[in-house]
């Protein structure tokens, strides 16, 4: 299996229009992509989880809760090359008060946890 390359990127926010697909552009040669400080909130329906694709990436998104600061905010994303739809296994979610601050992401082809 090829090494994994991943890197870690605090973007100051994701909320202007067209930003997500900015950062992913730049930062495409990552098959993980871990952004802290997305300052994105849960949905409207406190969807604490938004999963898309961005990219050549699945994003899984964790906005902050209402219990949570504003600045907070993280989301994983996963190249599509090296992970198959059916690769993740479990998402774990943060307590209400820190969501927006972590989430796991599980993967079952390969023996790896990514916290964010």
């Amino acid at each position: 299996m090829e090494p994994i390359n991943m890197v870690v990127y605090n973007p100051l926010s994701m909320r202007q229009e067209g930003r997500a697909k900015d950062v992913h552009t730049v930062l495409k040669m990552f098959h993980v992509i871990a952004l802290v400080g997305t300052r994105t909130p849960q949905g409207e329906d406190r969807q604490a989880v938004r999963k898309y694709q961005q990219g050549r990436h699945t994003v899984f998104e964790l906005g902050h809760g209402p219990k949570t600061n504003r600045n907070t905010g993280v989301s994983l994303s996963f190249c599509r090359s090296a992970f198959s739809r059916d690769t993740f296994s479990e998402i774990v979610l943060a307590p209400p008060r820190l969501q927006g601050r972590g989430g796991l992401v599980r993967t079952k082809a390969a023996p790896l946890t990514l916290h964010g």
